[in-house]
């Protein structure tokens, strides 16, 4: 997405119809390639309405502002970063300087290489929903960071819950995704990367689906958003406070207790538990049922014969 067309989205975002003409000749285009742009916007998911003077957005957009977040936070940022648009934000964190006990931060309006598990992509259109990643520099290697995306999960749900956007459950997903109603709703990607011989930072990032509602033929049908449960707008500024907020607590959190602090909260959330499963990774598929997790946080499958086998990484196909 170039800044022309964010530049557009800011100026659509009026709570009247701008006219074609001052578009025209704000953004130096014909009237033909005014048209071709506003019929990207509504390809990246963005409706644009009309009437016999101008257009604007269907839907305003309330966009993402340090101001409102960076005040509501419960401890110190050193960096907290918010763009119109980038590859990936957890590569965009990647990309900065390590520096010791820190909490570095990155929300980004759109992304344009998103990423989910296993080299997957992460559908991110401009404006709708929450793309965010924290970055944490530990000093040396004291504590084992296994199953810390379990952990988030189920700050995740916690946040959705404060909300009261619906009376039924949320649900976490071994290893990362968040559902509702069998359909996602929120996914989870945590790296890990070697600073030096001893030093570490772990990356979390999460994209959740906010005011995204309608389906598009780049993504499948198995999502669904806060807007779409709930039916209202959401200022994604309140959101990313409650989501940092929670994070930075889980990770203090963790730090003391490992995954033991949290194995009683997943067995009320665990979406797998006693459903039947195809798991399948590189070198090995095993079918059999769910019987949550170990404390490590591998996924823990019985298989017909009644033995139950960890796993660590693989998909997860329900039957």
């Amino acid at each position: 997405m170039n800044r022309k067309l964010i530049k557009l989205i800011k100026i659509l975002s009026a709570d009247y119809f701008t006219p074609f003409s001052l578009l025209e000749q704000k953004f130096n285009l014909s009237e033909l390639s005014l048209f071709q742009s506003i019929k990207l916007l509504n390809e990246y998911g963005i409706k644009v309405i009309y009437n016999n003077i101008g257009c604007r957005l269907e839907e305003n957009i309330i966009f993402l502002d340090p101001k409102k977040i960076k005040p509501n936070i419960n401890t110190d940022l050193n960096m907290l970063e918010i763009l119109e648009t980038v590859d990936s934000t957890n590569d965009f964190l990647k990309r900065r300087p390590y520096i010791y006990d820190i909490y570095q931060i990155c929300i980004s309006e759109h992304q344009s290489s998103g990423k989910a598990r296993l080299d997957r992509k992460w559908y991110s259109p401009f404006g709708l929903n929450i793309y965010l990643s924290l970055k944490y520099n530990f000093p040396q290697r004291t504590i084992s960071l296994s199953g810390i995306s379990l952990a988030i999960g189920l700050g995740i749900i916690k946040c959705l819950n404060s909300l009261r956007i619906a009376k039924e459950k949320f649900f976490i997903k071994w290893p990362n995704d968040i559902y509702f109603k069998g359909k996602k709703i929120a996914g989870i990607l945590t790296e890990i990367i070697n600073e030096s011989d001893k030093s570490y930072s772990i990356i979390i990032g999460i994209g959740l689906n906010v005011n995204m509602h309608q389906h598009d033929k780049k993504v499948n049908n198995n999502w669904t958003s806060m807007k779409m449960i709930s039916t209202q707008y959401y200022d994604r500024n309140v959101i990313s406070t409650l989501l940092i907020n929670q994070i930075i607590q889980d990770l203090e959190t963790f730090y003391v207790t490992g995954l033991d602090g949290y194995l009683h909260e997943w067995k009320r959330n665990d979406y797998l538990f006693g459903k039947k499963v195809k798991f399948v990774s590189s070198n090995q598929e095993v079918i059999g049922s769910c019987v949550g997790i170990d404390k490590l946080g591998r996924l823990l499958i019985m298989n017909k014969e009644k033995q139950v086998n960890s796993f660590c990484s693989g998909d997860i196909l329900i039957m």
